[in-house]
């Protein structure tokens, strides 16, 4: 290795620490003050390396907040998929049924009485 590129360089858990955070949720300047600051120091080359991924890092300065996004997608035998699935929701006639209503108010799902389906 050169020099020349020994400023660039960062530790691999630096770096490792700061993706695996943001994987996990958004990071927030007052809650994670050690995590912003290594952000903020490697902001390119997590942006780089989460690129690959098909995310972005967005980062809001004013609110102290970041979090990762996915990429605009290409439709496509070529494109990438959903790091995370999209929620599927309830048709509307099993939504409105009184057992599946009050199973979703009272924020527990139902008990199963038939199979493991």
């Amino acid at each position: 290795m050169s020099d020349l590129a020994a400023p660039f360089v960062t530790e691999p858990s630096e770096l490792s620490q700061v993706v695996v955070n943001l994987c996990r949720g958004p990071l927030y300047r007052d809650t994670h003050g050690r995590l912003w600051e290594l952000l903020q120091r490697l902001h390119g080359q997590v942006t780089d390396y989460v690129g690959v991924l098909g995310l972005e890092v967005v980062v809001d300065e004013a609110e102290g907040y970041a979090f990762l996004h996915s990429q605009a997608r290409d439709e496509g035998p070529n494109a990438l998929p959903r790091l995370v699935a999209r929620a599927r929701f309830l048709s509307r006639s099993a939504s409105s049924s009184p057992y599946y209503a009050n199973a979703w108010l009272s924020s527990t799902p139902p008990a199963r009485t038939h199979g493991s389906c």
